[in-house]
Parts: C-alpha cells; structure tokens; sequence
C-alpha cells in the first residue's frame, strides 16, 4: 500500500533529524572559529618570516655600526694628529707678502718646518670627515630599516604570532574540520526537510483518496441494501375505463 511506504520512508527520513540540527545549528559559529584559527596559522607564519627579517636587518645594523665607529675613530685619530702639527701646516700655507692667519705680519722670517704630510694630513683628514658622515647617514638608514622590522615583530606578536606553529597549524585543522562537519550536517538537514514536506505532501493526498474511496464504497454499500422498487400493479380487480363491470 502506498500509505504505508510513504510512511516507512517517512520514519528513516526523520530517524537522526534531532543529531542533525544540533550539529547544524553551529554552523555559523564553527565558520567563525575556523576563519580565527585561520587567521591566527597566518599571522603565525608571517610572524617566523618578520623575525627572520628582523634579525637580518639586526645583524646589518650591527655591521652598519661597526663601520660608523671605525669611520669615527679613523676621522678622530687624524684630526689629533693634524692639530699636532699646526704649526707645520701653518707654515706650509704661509706666502710671502701675505699676513700671517695668527700674527698678521706680512714677513715670515722664521717659519716651522712645515715637514712633509702637513698639507696632505689636511687632506686626509677631510676624506675621512666625509666619510665618517657618510657612515652616519648610512646606519641611520639601517637604523630606521631595524625600528620598522622590530615594530612588524611587536604588531604580529600581539596578534598572537608567538603561538607555536605545530599549535596553530593543528588548531586550524581542527576548525576547519568541524566547520566542514557542520556545513555538512546543515546541508543533509535541509535536504531532508525539503524529502519530508514532499512526504507528508504524498501521506495527505493518499489519505484524502483513501478517505474518498472508502466514502463511495460506503454510498454504495447504502444504496445496495436499501429495497428494490418493481412497475407491476398486484392485488386489484380488472376494471373497465369507467370502472363499470365489464359488458358479457
């Protein structure tokens, strides 16, 4: 009887109904956990890759620094010892007729010995200025790189970078899945709602015909035991038209 599949077929579609709404339901909030977990593997690796800038600019910086302090120091000792001979490169500017820069005479009887590296201390000590100035701006550039990576590694350790990788990597596994298993279990609900409607749909118009059927055989049954009705007159006289007896 068709009633009756439709109903078997009803009970195995309802049958687990209950588990699955209660795996569904979360769906949207198992989404949510899975994007944050996500997010969180993400910044995980971008923070290994931050640190790994970090400390490249941190060992240029130190390189950077070393060779500023050099530049420094080479500047300094040569200025030390230019000063040690003024008098020396004094004298090897001295031009007759021309003041002095200390005294202002014009006549340089006695002037010092103006030895043989006066005038080319000068000079070197000028190359090593400038290249000390260039060392400064240079690590101040790598100095800005390491502010700007170390502040990269401060954003991304707050955003939880520092969790361990194998932990965000299997957190997120694990979110992933879940959310899968709920979107899964609200699309086999939704399915299953849309069978069921199409099964009561079917029960009820059964029952309708089955309920019309059993109304016309009940029709039927009355009409066939009520008595039947016959055109043939019985038990009277013969009369003439007029009702007279009829003429020998």
């Amino acid at each position: 009887m068709r009633a009756a599949r439709l109903t078997a077929e009803r009970e195995q579609v309802v049958r687990g109904m209950d588990q699955l709404e209660a795996r569904s339901v979360e769906a949207a909030l198992r989404r949510k956990e899975a994007a944050a977990a996500t997010e969180l593997l993400d910044v995980v690796r971008r923070y290994g890759k931050a640190v790994t800038c970090r400390d490249l600019v941190k060992t240029r910086h130190e390189d950077s620094r070393e060779n500023l302090l050099d530049a420094k120091r080479r500047w300094l000792d040569l200025r030390e010892e230019r000063l040690a001979n003024a008098a020396s490169e004094l004298a090897a500017g001295l031009v007759a007729g021309e003041p002095c820069p200390v005294c202002g005479s014009g006549h340089h009887p006695g002037p010092a010995d103006p030895g043989t590296g006066g005038r080319a201390l000068a000079q070197d000590e000028e190359r090593a200025h400038g290249a000390y100035e260039a060392a400064e701006a240079a690590h101040g550039l790598v100095a800005a790189d390491l502010a700007e990576a170390e502040q990269v590694v401060a954003v991304l350790a707050g955003q939880g970078g520092t969790t361990a990788a194998e932990d965000a990597r299997s957190g997120a596994e694990d979110a992933l899945a879940a959310a899968a298993d709920a979107e899964q279990a609200a699309e086999e609900l939704h399915d299953r709602r849309q069978r069921l409607a199409a099964l009561d749909a079917g029960l009820a118009q059964e029952l309708t015909t089955l309920a019309e059927t059993e109304a016309e055989l009940s029709r039927t049954g009355a009409a066939l035991a009520e008595p039947g009705r016959t055109g043939c007159c019985t038990g009277h006289s013969a009369r003439s038209p007029a009702g007279r007896a009829p003429q020998p």
